[in-house]
C-alpha cells in the first residue's frame, strides 16, 4: 500500500483525521504510533480505551481497527509481536535504503 492508497483509503471512513498520519506512517513505514493506536494495532481494546484521548477517539476504535483488518497487510496487525516485527523490518530497510 502506498502513502496515497492509505490516506485515500482513510478519507472514506469515520475515523479522525488527526490519527490518519499515525496510521499512515505506521502501514507504510514501519513507524511505530502513539500508545492509542498501537493498542488498536494490536487489538487491544481494552489498552485503546484507556488511552483514547477524547470520546470520538474512543468512539472511533471499532473503526480504526476494522480499517486496519481490512486494508492493512495482515501481517503487521493483531499482536504486539507483529507490531515490533513490522517496525523492525521497516527501519532495517530504512536503513539499508540510506547506505546505498
Amino acid at each position: 500500500m502506498t502513502r496515497e492508497e492509505a490516506f485515500d483509503s482513510l478519507t472514506k471512513t469515520e475515523i479522525p483525521e488527526h490519527l490518519h498520519g499515525g496510521l499512515v506512517r505506521y502501514v507504510v513505514s514501519g513507524i511505530r504510533p502513539g500508545g492509542f493506536l498501537c493498542a488498536c494495532i494490536c487489538l487491544n481494546t481494552e489498552e485503546a480505551v484507556m488511552r483514547a484521548a477524547d470520546e470520538t477517539t474512543k468512539r472511533s476504535i471499532p473503526v480504526i481497527t476494522t480499517w486496519l483488518l481490512t486494508e492493512a497487510p495482515e501481517e503487521i496487525v493483531g499482536t504486539p509481536e507483529l507490531m515490533e516485527a513490522w517496525i523492525l523490518t521497516k527501519a532495517k530497510e530504512r536503513t539499508y535504503a540510506a547506505r546505498r
